[in-house]
């Protein structure tokens, strides 16, 4: 189950697109397609974020004007997202001035595109991201119920990894991890 999940977070690169002009969404999504990027969309605030609550997204590309829901907007679904899914990256879009760009970074957003942009601009912006993405450590922790697994399970996966990460030198694990040796091999077992 852990190694499922682990294994999931590392390869599965879903990339939400939120913007409330159709026809963006809809050219940003196929532009995606055809370089074989999974892709979600989401017209308002209250979609994305439902999207975000239900589905592992590596990166979300984010109109800053979406047409506020109850003064909502951009701001508010970079805002939730950081809060509630630090994990996921966020690409913000705005044909807005300068100060938007600034606005977006102080919340935290991880890229700026400026509107109008050329697609083969956003896709390559995405397809760095998800490179990036692909190449950060995954620390796994669970975000549902059902992902939760016995802490000795885990404990094992993160002793595999250090001795990989050592070449397979179960005495340096041991001793980096801080760990007896025969916690380490028994790890190995598992």
């Amino acid at each position: 189950m852990v190694n499922e999940v682990l294994k999931s977070a590392a390869t599965d690169k879903l990339v939400l697109v939120v913007d409330d002009e159709k026809f963006v969404r809809e050219t940003l999504v196929r532009a995606m397609s055809h370089e074989n990027i999974k892709c979600l969309e989401a017209g308002s605030e209250k979609e994305a974020l439902e999207i975000l609550g239900n589905h592992a997204i590596a990166l979300m590309l984010l109109d800053w004007s979406l047409r506020a829901e109850k003064d909502t907007s951009g701001a508010e679904v970079l805002f939730q997202a950081k809060k509630h899914h630090p994990e996921t990256s966020v690409i913000v879009m705005s044909g807005g001035d300068m100060d938007v760009r600034t606005d977006a970074y102080a919340k935290q957003a991880d890229g700026f595109l400026a509107k109008p942009f050329a697609i083969t601009v956003v896709v390559n912006a995405v397809k760095q991201a998800l490179k990036r993405i692909a190449e950060k450590p995954v620390m796994f922790l669970p975000s549902q119920d059902d992902q939760i697994a016995p802490l000795e399970k885990v404990k094992n996966i993160y002793i595999r990894h250090v001795v990989k990460l050592l070449d397979g030198n179960i005495s340096a694990a041991a001793e980096k991890l801080d760990v007896h040796r025969q916690t380490v091999a028994n790890a190995l077992e598992d």
